[in-house]
Formats: structure tokens, C-alpha cells, sequence
């Protein structure tokens, strides 16, 4: 399976040794884990690389897509594509984390102002990235 955080690596190369208790080595690292996490429905991971309100349950959104705007010593800008329910958007954050113990943990996003997002024609590549025309994946 291909890690779900549009690395393009095996997940068990890539976000899964973090998952099992690898530390993140950077914000960067962590968010792409995180995202996978939010993608895998995989709760405590996520509860335990935050310092915000802890997540009972995530809704019926399926993360699809996430891509990687900007990162520095303690922030990541992204936006990650969601679908639910036949609809389609994309959050857009500028995160902060932080590091305790040798572990970096979120801390806070603020969310930011994107245009809406435009499906592809009929015939162009789907916007999820699976290599499939739109038409035969999400159209």
C-alpha cells in the first residue's frame, strides 16, 4: 500500500514505524504522519502527537490527498483534500508544533483562506492522485 501522505512510498517505509512508536524527526515528519493517521482513522496516534483537545472520533470525511505548501523549524503549511458524501474541499492550515522530550507534538493551526476547489474535466487526471481519469475514480 502506498502511504497515504502523497509521499509515494510504501506506508510500511514511511508513516507506519511512526505510527508503532518511531518519533517524528521533524514538524514536517509529523504532520505527514498525522495526516496518514486522520487518512487510517488511527485515533490514539493522533491523540498522542497533539497537545490540543484529545479526539473522541473523526467524522465520515476520507482523506485523500495532502500537499505540502511550506515547513520550517516548528511549522508546516499544507492542504488536504477531503471527499465526503459525493462532496469535495480542502483544508488549508498553517500548523505550529512543538518539540517536549524529543518527541514534536501539534499545538495549534490556523486555518487559512483558499480558493474553492474545482473538479477536473470528465477526462482529465483525478485530482486524488491515482493515475486514473476523473471520470472512472471520483466522477
Amino acid at each position: 500500500m502506498i502511504c497515504p501522505c502523497d509521499t509515494g512510498k510504501p506506508y510500511q517505509a514511511c508513516c507506519k514505524p511512526l505510527h508503532e512508536g518511531t518519533l517524528a524527526a521533524s514538524p514536517l515528519a509529523l504532520m505527514r504522519s498525522r495526516f496518514s493517521a486522520f487518512a487510517l482513522n488511527l485515533i490514539p496516534y493522533l491523540n498522542s502527537t497533539q497537545t490540543v483537545e484529545p479526539i473522541d472520533t473523526l467524522d465520515s470525511s476520507r482523506w485523500t490527498r495532502l500537499l505540502i505548501h511550506g515547513a520550517g523549524d516548528n511549522w508546516v503549511r499544507f492542504s488536504a483534500r477531503w471527499e465526503a458524501s459525493g462532496q469535495f474541499g480542502t483544508l488549508s492550515e498553517h500548523s505550529l508544533f512543538e518539540q517536549r522530550n524529543d518527541q514534536w507534538l501539534y499545538t495549534q493551526g490556523e486555518q487559512l483562506e483558499m480558493p474553492e476547489l474545482s473538479l477536473p474535466t470528465r477526462n482529465a487526471n483525478c485530482w486524488c492522485a491515482s493515475g486514473k481519469k476523473f471520470k472512472r475514480c471520483h466522477g
